[in-house]
């Protein structure tokens, strides 16, 4: 008897702290995403594009201040608009579309950037890749990418921060 009760307030405890680091890990990821939400924010009004924060879903369209439509989305939930990118032009483009931005965070990623951007127009064939330094308050990197069908291949280069 005395090992049920033993064994009954061990589960009761590893329940209860399970449940507690649960509770825990989901204000930690809400804040994370709206942290995440609020660097996007500032990395696409940079890029001359305002939004609030609450309107940022993947695949959302945003216009810069020209009125050119873009198709957002955030480097962690890339995987979307690789599908519609693989669903509108080809396999072979959303494979080298996955491997361009392997490149691109090789080449200029460093601890403490935000987390990137993409927007692309709405052909899917150009648009940019950007983040910033220093958990948001440091340099904008900017790159510009572009498809060229043809060969299927993406391209990509920096742009220098305007003035």
């Amino acid at each position: 008897m005395k090992k049920i009760k033993v064994f009954a307030i061990g589960i009761a405890v590893v329940s209860m702290l399970t449940i507690i680091g649960t509770s825990y890990a989901s204000k930690d990821q809400n804040k994370l995403l709206k942290v995440n939400a609020q660097n996007h924010t500032k990395t696409l009004k940079a890029l001359g594009i305002s939004t609030e924060p609450s309107h940022l879903k993947n695949l959302a369209e945003v216009s810069d201040k020209n009125g050119k439509e873009f198709i957002y989305a955030s480097f962690t939930d890339s995987d979307l608009l690789e599908q519609k990118i693989r669903d509108e032009i080809s396999k072979d483009a959303a494979s080298e579309f996955i491997q361009v931005q392997d490149k691109i965070m090789q080449k200029y990623a460093k601890k403490g950037d935000t987390v990137p951007i993409l927007l692309l127009d709405e052909t899917l064939q150009e648009g940019f890749f950007s983040f910033t330094r220093e958990n948001g308050t440091g340099e904008q990197i900017t790159i510009h990418l572009s498809f060229d069908p043809q060969k299927t291949k993406w391209s990509f280069e920096k742009q220098e921060p305007q003035e």
